[in-house]
């Protein structure tokens, strides 16, 4: 792997988010991680890694299960005032697995590792309200091109076994460091890693604590 394509070398003070592109208060977060990146813009350097949500399920979702998400999903809807498409419900053929698009984000972070949250967000937007198939090569291949990835080179990653090394690497990370639901973000302070929040919270409960983290430096 050429110097290019590799992440970026360790940094003093960086900011840790985690994230599953089919986690819905992922994308409920999403404006709420927006604005926090805005505020340490030029104090720490923001790494985006995927938390493997559901990447073992081979089984179509029950009844049961599609209306529990959906219900899940309006809940997410009225907490926090994202969009989804409620006209095309998920259906009991549909296999709710999210390894395919957690490895296109882990690919994104190590080819573009600038364009992880942006690429995070056109992803997310893409399932929760254009419908569209994240567990489809091409589909991914269609955002990571607006990142100035060509699409054969993408797909040739994504399909590749270092791909999916690297994914299985970034999901032990993630357990290692305790983080069990999303979205997630962690404070790191050169060695020393602290918790700002598991699960969502609105952007005005993590203010304070960003502003603390930022004035410690």
């Amino acid at each position: 792997m050429s110097a290019e394509t590799t992440t970026a070398p360790p940094v003093e003070r960086e900011l840790i988010y985690v994230a599953d592109p089919m986690c819905s208060w992922c994308w409920g977060f999403s404006p709420v991680i927006a604005r926090v990146a805005e505020r340490i813009r030029g104090h720490a350097a923001l790494r985006v890694l995927p938390g493997g949500l559901r990447t073992d399920t081979q089984m179509p979702l029950s009844a049961f299960e599609v209306d529990d998400i959906m219900h899940h999903w309006q809940e997410v809807a009225r907490h926090s005032g994202q969009p989804f498409d409620f006209s095309r419900p998920l259906t009991t053929d549909y296999v709710y697995n999210t390894e395919a698009s957690c490895r296109a984000l882990s690919v994104m972070i190590r080819l573009r590792p600038l364009c992880g949250l942006d690429y995070l967000h056109s992803l997310q937007q893409a399932f929760y309200v254009g419908r569209r198939d994240l567990k489809d090569p091409e589909v991914l291949a269609d955002y990571a091109q607006t990142f100035g990835l060509a699409r054969t080179e993408f797909i040739d990653r994504w399909q590749s076994r270092q791909a999916v090394e690297a994914l299985g690497e970034d999901i032990s990370f993630v357990r290692r460091c305790g983080i069990e639901g999303y979205p997630s973000v962690l404070l790191r302070s050169g060695p020393r890693l602290q918790r700002l929040n598991i699960g969502y919270q609105p952007y005005d409960v993590l203010e304070p604590h960003l502003i603390r983290w930022i004035a410690a430096s």
